[in-house]
């Protein structure tokens, strides 16, 4: 299976993880419902599909993809001041280059109290999740750079980030869940990378491919 048929079934499984994620948050006490909701690089718009059935609005914001409902940047949104309950951010800060313009926007259009849900590839985790290359995200970005396209053909567009990194550039805001985060055995395609996901999962107890977080503004 190519890299690129492996992105496409990522994006067909966007609904069913966030199903997951619902109920992950449910777990821990958080259940959004009757909320306004911006679902940030909503790609397929799968994710905030499962959110919107939860009973909750949901409006999609992509810079290219002909899924959302309004097509912009996460950085500077059209949105009024104070507008949403709740922004999500699954797998997308770590495309963003500059993370406080960001966190600024996030924070102008999220009523008081509202919170974010983030989830990000763990910078530390052996194998990149993006690009399937072993240690890739481990290294500086311009080597990583070489190593991506020397291997994959592909531009290395993404910037990695880590637990202590996230923890720090949202230091204003209340963290109210951290959790490590594994996807389910069937987002990986072919029995054999099914196989060596569950061993990885068993091996690395300590760290994990995502890392996900709430954070609130109060």
């Amino acid at each position: 299976m190519t890299l690129e048929e492996q992105w496409k079934l990522y994006d067909l499984t966007a609904y069913d993880r966030g199903k997951l994620l619902l109920h992950i948050l449910a777990q821990n006490k958080i259940i959004p419902k009757n909320k306004l909701i911006l679902d940030v690089g909503c790609g397929t718009g799968q994710l905030g599909e499962a959110f919107a059935e939860a009973g909750n609005h949901v409006v999609s914001i992509d810079i290219s993809s002909r899924n959302s409902h309004v097509i912009c940047d996460a950085l500077c949104t059209p949105f009024k001041n104070h507008a949403f309950d709740v922004v999500l951010a699954i797998n997308f800060i770590e495309h963003v280059r500059n993370l406080n313009n960001l966190i600024g926007e996030v924070r102008r259009i999220l009523k008081k109290g509202g919170g974010i849900i983030i989830q990000t590839s763990n910078r530390w985790f052996p194998i990149e999740q993006h690009y399937l290359l072993p240690f890739l995200s481990w290294l500086p970005h311009p080597i990583a750079k070489w190593y991506c396209k020397t291997f994959r053909r592909k531009n290395y567009d993404v910037h990695p980030t880590s637990r202590k990194d996230v923890l720090k550039n949202f230091l204003s805001f209340k963290l109210r869940l951290e959790q490590k985060a594994w996807y389910p055995s069937w987002v990986i395609s072919g029995k054999l990378r099914r196989r060596l996901y569950s061993s990885f999962q068993k091996t690395f107890t300590l760290i994990s491919p995502s890392l996900l977080f709430f954070f609130s503004t109060d």
